[in-house]
């Protein structure tokens, strides 16, 4: 009888390894055949962006000058251990300067690159789709050469990270009943590498937006900002105290300098980045009186090991005029969104 319940596992043991590497191969057999479908879009980028490279090769050899530059080491008590692990983990892999592709490395896919397929992406197209018209949506959702994006849908040529930016902005507007274009002067605590200031270049090129984030962070928002935007003289790093915030301009701030500033915003915008920092960060902010922003556009997880920025977040904001959207479209849903 006990061999043949040790029977019986193996057995069971075997069926689940089989039935593990046949998902394995269905998901690479179905992901060659996206790749191959979409090949025609990526040439089409390639063609048409090509001056993008030749931006990147000028912009790269300034990169770890800019770095030195910037560094501020009273950045770190603003920094959670386990990005501080991230970031370590990103210098060490990617100074003097990171490679045009750098959207392919593993630890910033990780940490910032939404690359889902099944129900979370196609719910938000889906909700962009009804919400905006299909010019408009193919001039937000086109994706960019520079850093060689991992393409989804051939008739947008775009990325899950640029769909899920443009829903959150959306989300805002279809809460508040407020236009995000119309919004002049942003503030973003944690850019992720630059995509929300690259959505709002388009939708208001004469905004003013300050993004804050750690030096490299910052510094990786530069090369692609300024690499991806036709005008790179819009795009300012901040390398010392003291320096201008321009009008009309895109803004960099490593957030150890960030003391030195007194920002004004009609937007203050933080996806899963104010919930991420440190409680001092958190601090900071609300001695800055959250930059004394009209409007608020936050995305947070519920309180998660590592993270204790993000339960005091909501602490102080739930019930300020705030409206609390749980994300359904996540799995294993402890996301919600803050909007004012």
């Amino acid at each position: 009888m006990i061999l043949n319940i040790k029977k019986l596992t193996s057995g069971a043991h075997l069926l689940k390894a089989v039935s593990r590497r046949y998902r394995r191969f269905v998901s690479a057999f179905t992901n060659a055949l996206l790749f191959f479908s979409l090949l025609p879009s990526y040439r089409s980028i390639a063609r048409g962006k090509q001056w993008q490279y030749a931006r990147y090769l000028e912009l790269s050899n300034k990169f770890e000058t800019q770095y030195r530059l910037a560094q501020n080491q009273n950045e770190t008590k603003y920094i959670v251990p386990q990005w501080q692990g991230h970031l370590e983990r990103l210098e060490k892999e990617m100074l003097p300067c990171p490679p045009f592709n750098f959207l392919t490395n593993p630890s910033i896919a990780f940490t910032m690159v939404p690359n889902v397929r099944g129900r979370w992406p196609a719910t938000q197209l889906s909700f962009l789709e009804k919400k905006l018209p299909p010019e408009t949506l193919r001039m937000l959702l086109g994706e960019e050469y520079m850093g060689k994006p991992r393409l989804m849908y051939r008739d947008y040529k775009t990325s899950h990270n640029a769909i899920h930016t443009l829903y959150h902005l959306e989300m805002f507007r279809q809460t508040t009943n407020v236009d995000p274009s119309s919004l002049n002067h942003i503030v973003e605590w944690g850019g992720g590498y630059g995509t929300m200031a690259h959505m709002y270049a388009k939708l208001n090129p004469r905004s003013t937006y300050v993004l804050i984030d750690t030096t490299f962070m910052a510094c990786l928002q530069w090369l692609y900002l300024a690499t991806v935007l036709k005008d790179s003289n819009r795009v300012h790093l901040i390398t010392g105290p003291g320096q201008e915030i321009a009008e009309g301009c895109i803004s960099i701030i490593p957030v150890g300098f960030l003391k030195d500033y007194t920002l004004t915003a009609d937007l203050f915008i933080s996806t899963w980045a104010l919930s991420e920092s440190s409680t001092a960060a958190l601090d900071l902010v609300i001695e800055k009186k959250w930059f004394n922003a009209k409007h608020f556009l936050f995305a947070s997880q519920v309180a998660e090991e590592g993270f204790p920025g993000a339960i005091k977040l909501l602490k102080n904001l739930e019930g300020a005029g705030t409206k609390i959207e749980s994300i359904e479209y996540i799995p294993r849903n402890r996301n919600f969104y803050i909007f004012k």
